[in-house]
């Protein structure tokens, strides 16, 4: 194969690794202006209050029990709100070098041809379809404690397969470390997310396009909106768009056996040409996402001056108007036997008393 014959079949999978890139780093880039929000407020508060032991012991005498989520939530704010702003870009980074690690890795085992530039391609369109087709990208991104309850646990499940399959080739040794490793983060999960271990057990005994079956049947019984529809999206997402690839993928290879050379260059042009436009696609969301997301953080940051200003003047109770964003729950939403949990905690993040509702003024923001 000349030089000029192997750059024309990579350029089709540079263009599709270039298009999705973009999106990605545009989504990365995005965690720039994440700022609290929902459960945002409590964890900020509890982890400087309390630090990582602290809101650990606290997620598990007062609430839901989940050691190793709070764990990981006090790791995400123990440096106030960096961790958040940090967490879509190191999501993104783990999740595409994981999928072509394990492609790579498949394809040696199985001694079919699996150039590096469609394994780089495909693990990154991998990563915008997990966001973008999901029904919530906001939380599937860029809201931390959506992320380490339903997005981490994905990527921690696909380089435990990656562990395991290394570790198979390498002796006894690393077979047994393998095994105790996946058990041990098998307990990790399972205190992390409990939707994402329902969702592993059923996985482990359903091929991949079952899960395609799994993922209409949550829809249909729950709704696009649902929020045990939502939870459970992510981990079958995943595993669902890795057995579209791998299809794909045989598919391909199938055709290319089968086309003259001519041929082939069309299919692939006409692949590549579909692949582009699916993404595309994708635009309107990706755009309306960065808005949105941009918008609010410039009218937190300004009420976020204020409010600490106040505070540092010796206000108790200062004023605070909600800042929507994804149908998340901001203060005075949300009451429960125990009060308004939200405001609660926007208050013991800016240490004062009490926070009162404001309105906006002709449609402001503060």
């Amino acid at each position: 194969m000349t030089p000029r014959t192997t750059a024309s079949r990579r350029r089709p999978a540079l263009a599709v690794a270039a298009g999705a890139g973009a999106l990605l780093a545009v989504s990365a880039a995005l965690g720039r202006y994440v700022r609290p929000t929902s459960d945002d407020w409590c964890a900020a508060w509890k982890t400087r209050e309390l630090g990582i032991h602290g809101i650990t012991w606290d997620f598990y005498t007062t609430q839901n029990g989940r050691v190793a989520n709070a764990f990981l939530n006090g790791v995400t704010y123990t440096a106030g709100l960096l961790g958040p702003k940090l967490l879509p870009a190191f999501l993104l980074l783990t999740l595409a070098t994981g999928l072509v690690v394990l492609g790579r890795t498949l394809a040696v085992r199985t001694g079919r041809e699996a150039p590096l530039p469609a394994l780089i391609a495909a693990a990154l369109v991998l990563p915008a379809l997990l966001v973008y087709a999901s029904p919530l990208p906001y939380q599937t991104l860029l809201w931390a404690p959506a992320t380490i309850s339903h997005t981490l646990p994905a990527i921690i499940g696909l380089w435990l397969v990656v562990w395991a399959l290394w570790a198979q080739r390498r002796g006894k040794r690393a077979r047994r470390a393998a095994v105790l490793g996946v058990l041990a983060a098998g307990v990790f999960l399972g205190t992390l997310s409990e939707a994402f271990s329902a969702v592993a057990a059923v996985l482990a005994g359903l091929a991949g396009l079952a899960a395609l079956a799994v993922v209409a049947a949550l829809r249909l019984g729950y709704g696009e909106g649902g929020w045990t529809y939502y939870r459970t999206w992510n981990s079958f997402l995943l595993p669902l768009l890795l057995a579209l690839c791998c299809y794909g993928m045989l598919a391909g290879q199938a055709l290319a056996t089968r086309l003259r050379p001519r041929a082939r260059t069309v299919a692939a042009l006409l692949t590549t040409a579909a692949t582009l436009g699916a993404l595309a696609g994708l635009l309107p969301d990706v755009r309306s996402l960065a808005t949105e997301t941009r918008d609010r953080a410039a009218a937190w940051d300004a009420q976020d001056t204020r409010i600490r200003t106040e505070a540092a003047a010796g206000a108790t109770a200062v004023g605070y108007q909600p800042l929507h964003i994804a149908g998340l729950t901001e203060p005075f939403m949300a009451k429960t036997g125990q009060g308004d949990w939200a405001a609660r905690c926007v208050a013991g993040f800016y240490q004062v008393d009490r926070i009162e509702p404001i309105e906006p003024r002709g449609g402001a923001t503060p």
